[in-house]
């Protein structure tokens, strides 16, 4: 836990990101999710637990950025208000059951007061149906999902994914079993910086020298000592490892 809960202090620099090193020491986080995710939707039973990505951002930002990555259906994320939470429990609770049943992938964010509606889900508590059809054997998983006090049956597909939104300051406050049930990342705005130009560089029309340049440590690097020679302060509401690494 103490890799997730790493303080962004000005002192703590990515090596990755900020500073040149010939190779990455860790490999990409995004890019483990999307394999992880990719290798459970391409199988033919529950291989894997479900996601949990920590947003290292205060304005859910990496949320925002990261959502189009996955290709998520839907982003679900509740109320802080207490006179909005009643309905819109219910329906977020009823748009999850709509998702595991299409076999769709969807984001929650702030969900902290219906995750334990979940609980069977989460922790991938399923089972097993084989019914007799035209076709052959066709097997369907099912997870109980509560709603208030009554706890109904829910067909999950096996291409639903369930990815769970939570920022630093919310992991602090979460109890070890729920983090348990999750396969955990840690994602910041280098991240996902790192994984675009890896993705986007080899097929983009640029000339080999300016594609070097852009592939490199060493523009990151230039970056943050004209930032440094100015000043954090020159420039408005800047952020370390968020400012930079989100306007690139």
């Amino acid at each position: 836990l103490d890799f997730f809960m790493l303080p962004f202090a000005d002192g703590d620099e990515r090596p990755s990101a900020t500073t040149p090193s010939p190779e990455r020491t860790l490999r990409n986080p995004l890019q483990l999710l999307l394999e992880s995710m990719a290798e459970q939707a391409a199988a033919a039973a529950p291989i894997s637990r479900y996601k949990l990505f920590v947003d290292t951002t205060s304005d859910d930002s990496v949320l925002r950025a990261l959502s189009n990555e996955l290709g998520a259906s839907k982003v679900l994320k509740l109320s802080q208000f207490a006179e909005d939470c009643g309905a819109q429990q219910i329906n977020v609770i009823s748009q999850v059951k709509w998702h595991a049943e299409l076999g769709e992938v969807v984001v929650l964010s702030q969900t902290e007061s219906i995750n334990e509606s979940f609980y069977d889900l989460f922790n991938q508590h399923f089972r097993k149906f084989e019914d007799k059809t035209d076709k052959g054997i066709e097997v369907s998983y099912h997870a109980n999902v509560a709603v208030g006090a009554h706890s109904r049956r829910c067909k999950v597909a096996l291409g639903f994914q369930c990815v769970v939104h939570m920022t630093l300051p919310e992991l602090q406050l979460a109890p070890a079993p729920f983090l348990n049930r999750f396969e955990k990342y840690r994602i910041t705005h280098a991240d996902l910086l790192d994984a675009y130009l890896h993705r986007s560089l080899p097929s983009l029309p640029l000339q080999a020298a300016l594609r070097e340049v852009l592939s490199t440590p060493r523009l990151m690097q230039h970056v943050h000592d004209f930032v440094n020679k100015v000043g954090q302060r020159s420039f408005y509401g800047f952020a370390h490892c968020q400012t930079i690494e989100s306007a690139l």
